[in-house]
């Protein structure tokens, strides 16, 4: 511990940038260590979270690193909501990256928990309420935060909350920047379609913003206090939610958040209208004891939708709001195919109390023998979100100006329309790394959804190999993977 502390009072005295000055160390995780500083140019404290990068890893492996560095900083500096911890620069230390945003005085909730054990309803709603008003800025971005649990919320002594660590925030469209087999989520609030192999969208913040409150209500995660991983992931995987028992008046909207089924959960901006009722709600009488619904669930037998993208205003869920779960009895044996299914995806992972960063890797545009479409015309058959179509032109050329590693990413972002005006992936990036991209800005979507759901988006500025235009892109839904069906040179 003393040789710690003076490797901690060596690194206070580095200045990174020319202008942040270390000043303690407040916190660290899986994904880095969290410092107190000073911008000493602005004259303000700011928080600076150091991502090391081990110097015996292989280069692919340390540019991943930065890239998801970079990708993080990106991601959340898209968002601006009081609610939400501001995200102000990035940049390096001896080859590590260093993001640095607003300083938040105050502690977690699961420090909050860790001393008090449950909160009252009226708290927990006081907290929910604010946590749910970001994250629905942030899915209104085209943001999925990823990570919603008691570490990841910040209170202050005035009760002020801030949602905080986007670290493997994605936004809705991004390449995947993590190693195949790795889960988002930490494993007691992981969401049960996460759990079984599906994408993180808003309907995921849904549920783990639920499993946080529902643990300062109840005491414990909604999967129980099980000290076994695998039996942490075989509950979350066949949706074995505990039941609410000191939700009071909240106890249906505890239950639709917790919900299962992503489709019939609410939407953040519900969920937040809803705990605002329950701010100033009294003491509440606990119900009986808690059971395990085995039973609860409908049988699942494939990874089910997780919400339908509407227009450019979010995701909608069909559903009633705050619907009343009905039981449907589900067999034993779903249960462990389920499971199986699960672990030989996972390919063994070990399930810790750390973050895990990362998310499932999405599946390739298949071996070329389906049908190839009009470049322009390439129907869509499912509804575009604009804002997550902006990001994915944004994901695009940022693969492509990162480096010659990235540039292969940005092939899967194509119809196989506009893969064929380059001829072949190796071609792409045989042009990407002759026509180099040096700067892109202004992306915008001027107009509504067209009637296929398709919708299109502007570059004011591409400069590449020297020459600078503007492009207009068409985006489409194919298979439930958005794509660019334009010629992106």
């Amino acid at each position: 511990m003393e040789d710690q502390n003076r490797r901690d009072v060596i690194e206070s005295s580095q200045v990174i940038a020319g202008h942040y000055r270390l000043v303690e160390r407040i916190g660290s995780g899986g994904t880095g260590v969290v410092w107190r500083a000073i911008d000493e140019r602005l004259g303000r404290v700011v928080a600076i979270k150091q991502i090391p990068i081990q110097p015996s890893l292989p280069d692919s492996e340390r540019e991943l690193i930065r890239q998801r560095a970079i990708r993080e900083a990106r991601n959340a500096s898209k968002l601006q909501h009081p609610n939400a911890i501001v995200f102000f620069d990035i940049t390096e230390s001896n080859g590590d990256p260093c993001l640095v945003m607003e300083y938040f005085e105050g502690k977690s909730m699961s420090q909050v928990l860790a001393k008090r054990s449950r909160l009252p309803l009226s708290e927990v709603a006081q907290i929910g309420r604010q946590a749910a008003a970001a994250l629905a800025a942030a899915h209104k971005a085209g943001l999925v935060h990823r990570d919603v649990k008691p570490g990841n919320i910040l209170i202050d002594d005035h009760g002020k909350v801030k949602i905080t660590d986007f670290g493997i925030s994605k936004a809705v469209g991004d390449t995947t920047l993590t190693a195949t087999g790795l889960v988002s989520g930490t494993a007691a609030y992981i969401p049960p379609e996460i759990a079984r192999g599906a994408e993180p969208t808003p309907a995921s913040d849904v549920f783990g913003l639920g499993a946080t409150l529902f643990h300062a209500l109840e005491g414990e995660p909604p999967y129980g206090l099980k000290e076994n991983p695998l039996a942490i992931l075989y509950a979350a995987a066949n949706g074995q939610v505990s039941t609410p028992h000191r939700a009071g008046p909240a106890t249906e909207l505890m239950t639709a958040l917790l919900d299962p089924d992503p489709r019939a959960r609410p939407s953040m901006q519900e969920t937040e209208n809803a705990l605002a009722q329950f701010v100033n709600a009294g003491p509440v009488k606990a119900t009986a004891t808690q059971v395990m619904p085995t039973q609860r669930t409908a049988h699942i037998q494939q990874p089910i939708p997780v919400g339908r993208p509407l227009g450019n205003t979010g995701y909608a869920t069909p559903r009633e709001p705050y619907p009343v779960v009905k039981p449907k009895r589900r067999n034993g044996l779903g249960y462990l195919a389920a499971v199986i299914a699960v672990l030989v995806a996972l390919g063994g992972v070990i399930w810790g109390i750390s973050n895990l960063d990362g998310g499932i890797a999405g599946l390739g545009l298949g071996n070329g023998s389906e049908q190839t479409e009009d470049l322009g015309k390439t129907p869509s058959d499912g509804t575009v979100n604009g804002g997550a179509a902006a990001t994915l032109i944004d994901s695009f050329y940022s693969n492509l100006i990162s480096g010659s590693s990235t540039i292969a990413q940005s092939w899967d972002m194509l119809t196989p329309a506009a893969q064929k005006v380059y001829g072949s992936q190796e071609e792409f990036v045989t042009y990407w790394k002759a026509h180099g991209v040096t700067n892109y800005r202004n992306i915008q979507v001027p107009s509504p959804n067209q009637s296929d759901g398709s919708i299109d988006v502007t570059l004011a500025s591409l400069t590449a190999g020297g020459t600078t235009k503007s492009l207009t892109f068409h985006i489409v839904m194919k298979s439930g993977k958005m794509l660019i069906d334009s010629d992106t040179r």
